[in-house]
């Protein structure tokens, strides 16, 4: 992620060694040099309610999101479903690396897995008792106003329209039956590669 008034990038890297493991970089958009204080270990700084990270088991799946001068990353399971995982996020102030925040799930497996990264949400709906699941949502804009659709686990394509209304509130769009696979694949226990999720 590019913050263009900061003149930074973002970035997690998985660095593979004795012990792999998550850093957070950010680097000089003009002149690629880390930028002081970084990178940010994070299995040497990111702990929730005694649990402390672990790389080995922990892969970066979503887009990183600045909000407040605050860099946010989530993080799900390394090999897909498998794993003692949880499911983490970790924000780190971009003028104070050095003061990382954590937050994981309780339950092992609750992944973050949101491809398009953390929200900081405004409206929210039940979609109808289905799942997605492993697929990215596409977004359009009509005059009606705008939708973001994606295939679910009852093999359909949804796409829900969220009014311009203070606040926003969701609602159904359309629904269109579908079998098979849509933008991206679950991953099983047994998948040797993974396809990155970007």
């Amino acid at each position: 992620m590019v913050d263009l008034a900061s003149r930074r990038l973002f970035f997690d890297a998985l660095i593979d060694g004795p012990t792999k493991k998550h850093f957070i970089y950010s680097l000089n958009v003009d002149t690629g040099a880390t930028n002081p204080g970084w990178p940010v270990d994070v299995n040497a700084t990111a702990t929730y309610n005694g649990m402390t990270f672990t790389s080995l088991v922990q892969e970066e799946r979503g887009g990183l999101a600045l909000v407040n001068g605050i860099v946010y990353m989530a993080y799900s399971g390394y090999n897909g479903d498998c794993g003692m995982y949880h499911g983490w996020v970790v924000g780190v102030p971009i003028n104070n690396p050095s003061n990382v925040h954590a937050w994981a799930t309780t339950a092992i497996g609750g992944g973050i897995w949101g491809h398009g990264g953390i929200a900081s949400p405004v409206a929210q709906a039940n979609v109808s008792g289905t799942v997605n699941r492993g697929t990215s949502a596409v977004t359009y804009h009509t005059s009606q106003g705008t939708y973001f659709a994606f295939h679910n686990d009852g093999n359909a394509v949804s796409a829900y329209r969220v009014t311009a209304t203070n606040p926003p509130a969701i609602v159904s769009g359309w629904s269109v039956g579908q079998s098979g696979p849509a933008s991206e694949g679950t991953s099983a226990c047994t998948a040797t590669t993974e396809i990155p999720a970007r």
